[in-house]
């Protein structure tokens, strides 16, 4: 999973497309990723609240980079689809 990030991050910079507003010269991308156990009851807007959370810290370390955050062990409601506590495993 991680080496996957780096390897999308690494290529799009190998592209090679112009940015001359950019540091780089060129196209880069900054990413944000979350991993971890998936349960059905998992609701979506949690996973984007961490992508978001690991985007803004990878752009905050410099750009083009790839950041990451886990799912966590014990779920706050907004894990869950329904508001409801995560069951414990």
């Amino acid at each position: 999973f991680q080496e996957m990030a780096e390897h999308i991050r690494e290529e799009v910079g190998k592209m090679g497309i112009p940015h001359e507003k950019s540091t780089y010269g060129v196209v880069t991308i900054s990413i944000g990723a979350v991993f971890g156990p998936v349960g059905e009851s998992m609701a979506m807007e949690g996973f984007l609240r961490l992508a978001d959370e690991a985007l803004y810290e990878a752009k905050a370390a410099g750009r083009n980079r790839v950041s990451y955050r886990r799912v966590p062990e014990t779920a706050d409601p907004v894990w869950t689809s329904r508001g409801q506590q995560a069951p414990d495993k």
